[in-house]
Protein backbone atom coordinates (compact mmCIF):
# COMPACT_ATOMS: atom_id res chain seq x y z
CA UNK A 1 0.00 0.00 0.00
CA UNK A 2 2.30 2.50 0.87
CA UNK A 3 4.93 2.12 -2.24
CA UNK A 4 1.44 2.51 -4.67
CA UNK A 5 0.30 6.04 -2.50
CA UNK A 6 4.04 6.96 -2.75
CA UNK A 7 3.98 6.44 -6.23
CA UNK A 8 0.80 8.25 -6.76
CA UNK A 9 1.97 11.21 -5.01
CA UNK A 10 5.51 11.46 -7.28
CA UNK A 11 3.49 11.09 -10.44
CA UNK A 12 0.60 13.75 -9.24
CA UNK A 13 3.73 15.88 -8.38
CA UNK A 14 5.27 15.53 -11.40
CA UNK A 15 2.34 16.34 -13.67
CA UNK A 16 0.88 19.21 -11.15
CA UNK A 17 4.80 20.94 -11.46
CA UNK A 18 4.44 20.23 -15.54
CA UNK A 19 1.30 21.66 -15.43
CA UNK A 20 2.42 24.72 -13.30
CA UNK A 21 5.12 24.90 -16.06
CA UNK A 22 2.64 24.80 -19.03
CA UNK A 23 0.28 27.73 -17.23
CA UNK A 24 3.42 30.20 -17.05
CA UNK A 25 4.33 29.33 -20.59
CA UNK A 26 0.79 30.09 -22.07
CA UNK A 27 1.23 33.09 -19.92
CA UNK A 28 4.09 34.24 -21.43
CA UNK A 29 2.74 33.09 -25.24
CA UNK A 30 -0.29 34.71 -24.72
CA UNK A 31 -0.72 37.40 -21.78
CA UNK A 32 -3.19 35.60 -20.10
CA UNK A 33 -4.92 31.94 -19.15
CA UNK A 34 -8.26 32.84 -21.38
CA UNK A 35 -7.03 29.90 -24.04
CA UNK A 36 -6.10 27.55 -21.73
CA UNK A 37 -8.02 24.12 -21.74
CA UNK A 38 -10.33 23.20 -19.59
CA UNK A 39 -8.52 19.65 -19.38
CA UNK A 40 -5.29 21.72 -18.08
CA UNK A 41 -7.49 23.14 -15.64
CA UNK A 42 -8.73 19.86 -14.27
CA UNK A 43 -5.44 18.55 -14.05
CA UNK A 44 -4.01 21.07 -11.98
CA UNK A 45 -6.63 20.91 -9.56
CA UNK A 46 -6.60 16.56 -9.58
CA UNK A 47 -3.15 16.66 -8.95
CA UNK A 48 -3.14 19.20 -6.35
CA UNK A 49 -5.89 17.48 -4.46
CA UNK A 50 -4.11 14.13 -5.12
CA UNK A 51 -0.95 15.64 -3.63
CA UNK A 52 -2.42 16.69 -0.99
CA UNK A 53 -4.18 13.77 -0.08
CA UNK A 54 -1.35 11.15 -0.56
CA UNK A 55 1.16 13.31 1.10
CA UNK A 56 -1.32 13.55 4.46
CA UNK A 57 -1.21 9.55 4.57
CA UNK A 58 2.34 9.72 3.90
CA UNK A 59 3.38 12.26 6.48
CA UNK A 60 0.93 9.83 9.00
CA UNK A 61 2.47 7.08 8.00
CA UNK A 62 6.13 7.69 7.92
CA UNK A 63 7.13 10.70 8.90
CA UNK A 64 4.77 13.05 11.28
CA UNK A 65 4.25 16.42 11.14
CA UNK A 66 8.22 17.27 10.20
CA UNK A 67 9.01 21.22 9.89
CA UNK A 68 9.66 20.63 6.27
CA UNK A 69 6.40 19.02 5.66
CA UNK A 70 4.70 21.41 7.35
CA UNK A 71 6.16 24.16 5.37
CA UNK A 72 5.64 22.14 2.33
CA UNK A 73 2.22 22.29 2.93
CA UNK A 74 1.82 25.20 3.55
CA UNK A 75 3.78 26.32 0.36
CA UNK A 76 1.67 24.19 -1.87
CA UNK A 77 -1.70 25.92 0.27
CA UNK A 78 -0.42 29.21 -0.31
CA UNK A 79 -1.19 28.98 -4.18
CA UNK A 80 -4.08 28.45 -4.10
CA UNK A 81 -5.86 32.29 -2.99
CA UNK A 82 -4.67 34.29 -5.83
CA UNK A 83 -5.06 31.41 -8.52
CA UNK A 84 -8.95 31.99 -6.96
CA UNK A 85 -8.94 35.43 -8.03
CA UNK A 86 -7.40 34.98 -11.17
CA UNK A 87 -9.68 32.30 -12.23
CA UNK A 88 -12.96 34.80 -11.66
CA UNK A 89 -13.36 37.09 -14.99
CA UNK A 90 -13.04 40.87 -13.52
CA UNK A 91 -15.24 43.72 -15.53
CA UNK A 92 -13.06 46.86 -16.12
CA UNK A 93 -11.01 47.51 -12.74
CA UNK A 94 -7.70 47.95 -11.34
CA UNK A 95 -7.34 44.27 -11.41
CA UNK A 96 -8.45 43.67 -14.97
CA UNK A 97 -5.16 45.71 -16.69
CA UNK A 98 -2.55 44.29 -14.47
CA UNK A 99 -4.18 41.12 -15.39
CA UNK A 100 -1.60 39.81 -17.44
CA UNK A 101 1.31 40.78 -14.66
CA UNK A 102 -0.54 38.83 -11.70
CA UNK A 103 -1.00 35.76 -14.30
CA UNK A 104 2.59 35.89 -15.07
CA UNK A 105 3.74 36.42 -11.22
CA UNK A 106 1.17 33.55 -10.18
CA UNK A 107 2.98 31.61 -12.46
CA UNK A 108 6.68 31.97 -11.19
CA UNK A 109 5.09 31.95 -7.85
CA UNK A 110 4.28 28.38 -8.81
CA UNK A 111 7.15 27.26 -9.96
CA UNK A 112 9.82 29.39 -7.01
CA UNK A 113 7.22 26.85 -5.31
CA UNK A 114 7.73 24.04 -6.71
CA UNK A 115 11.91 24.70 -6.23
CA UNK A 116 11.08 24.92 -3.01
CA UNK A 117 9.53 21.93 -1.60
CA UNK A 118 11.55 20.04 -3.80
CA UNK A 119 14.52 21.23 -1.95
CA UNK A 120 12.88 21.10 1.36
CA UNK A 121 12.47 17.20 0.25
CA UNK A 122 15.80 17.05 -0.26
CA UNK A 123 17.99 19.00 2.59
CA UNK A 124 14.79 17.70 5.39
CA UNK A 125 15.98 20.75 7.48
CA UNK A 126 14.68 20.54 11.26
CA UNK A 127 14.86 24.09 11.67
CA UNK A 128 11.96 26.35 11.23
CA UNK A 129 14.14 29.67 10.87
CA UNK A 130 16.66 27.74 8.68
CA UNK A 131 13.65 26.56 6.09
CA UNK A 132 12.40 30.38 6.17
CA UNK A 133 15.63 31.74 4.71
CA UNK A 134 16.02 28.94 2.04
CA UNK A 135 12.32 29.33 1.09
CA UNK A 136 12.53 33.11 1.18
CA UNK A 137 15.92 32.92 -0.91
CA UNK A 138 14.46 30.97 -3.46
CA UNK A 139 11.33 32.71 -3.80
CA UNK A 140 13.27 36.04 -4.01
CA UNK A 141 15.71 34.19 -6.84
CA UNK A 142 12.67 33.57 -8.73
CA UNK A 143 10.25 36.55 -7.96
CA UNK A 144 12.45 39.54 -8.18
CA UNK A 145 14.13 38.45 -11.59
CA UNK A 146 10.83 37.49 -13.46
CA UNK A 147 9.11 40.64 -12.02
CA UNK A 148 12.17 42.84 -13.80
CA UNK A 149 12.02 40.02 -17.04
CA UNK A 150 8.38 40.55 -17.44
CA UNK A 151 8.63 44.56 -17.34
CA UNK A 152 11.02 44.51 -20.19
CA UNK A 153 9.76 41.82 -22.66
CA UNK A 154 6.17 40.69 -22.14
CA UNK A 155 4.99 44.54 -22.08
Amino acid sequence: MYLSVLFIHVISSFVMFSMWSVEVLTVIRDGSLEHEARYGRVLKILSMLLVLATGSYLMQRSWGPQPWLVVSVLMLLSTIPLSIVLSIRPKRSVLSENRTMLFFVNGMYKLATALGIVSLMVFKDQSYMSILIKVLVIYGIILVPSISFYKKTLR
